[in-house]
């Protein structure tokens, strides 16, 4: 069973160089230019004096479809970068802008088999998932990121879900991932159908 465990771990390390090729510094230049300026907006300064949704909204109205392009540009030209360029955009200084969309990315990336269950574990997920639990704005990001959650973790394994859920020091942050695990999704059918309907999102 060892064994298995190390050829199986050494699979996923292989497959994690292959598919994870450092951004280009065009690309790395072209988010920095993005994350000065939402950190210098009024919007950003707007919502850390008032904390109101509203401000946090307007930031993401003007960023995300900005931050979007960049994305379809690297899928379109090096579509090996991705998963580099989603880790940079975990960075603090994007406010956590796009992570609902990314996370979706992540959750749909994954290959299932017939019940249903990630072939592999996902890492990229976790990431992104812990990026966005550790995130000064978790609880207005939060609100868009229930569905996609509940399908992550109803396509991975109990324990890796737990071991994850373990990894998060915020006892609220905590609940609210417990939250996600509904029983029903344990069901073949149910997880199908949220898949299928995820995926015609």
């Amino acid at each position: 069973m060892n064994l298995v465990r190390l050829i199986s771990h050494q699979v996923h390390v292989e497959l994690r160089r292959i598919y994870m090729h450092p951004l280009d510094q065009n690309y790395k230049d072209q988010l920095e230019e993005l994350k000065a300026e939402i950190q210098a907006s009024e919007e950003l300064a707007s919502y850390l004096e008032e904390e109101e949704d509203s401000f946090y909204n307007a930031l993401k109205e003007q960023f995300e479809p900005r931050m979007l392009l960049v994305y379809q540009k690297v899928a379109k030209e090096n579509p090996l970068q991705l998963i580099a360029l989603e880790r940079a955009l975990t960075e603090e200084g994007f406010e956590g802008l796009s992570l609902p969309k990314i996370l979706g990315y992540s959750v749909l990336r994954g290959e299932v088999n017939d019940n249903y269950k990630y072939l592999m574990p996902q890492e990229q997920f976790s990431h992104i998932l812990k990026a966005i639990c550790n995130s000064a704005n978790f609880e207005i990001i939060s609100r868009r990121i229930g569905q996609t959650v509940r399908l992550g973790f109803s396509l991975s394994s109990d324990i890796w879900v737990t071991s994850l859920i373990d990894t998060i020091p915020n006892k609220k942050i905590r609940y609210f991932l417990q939250a996600q695990r509904t029983s029903n999704l344990r069901v073949v059918e149910e997880r199908a159908k949220l898949h299928t309907r995820y995926l015609n999102q």
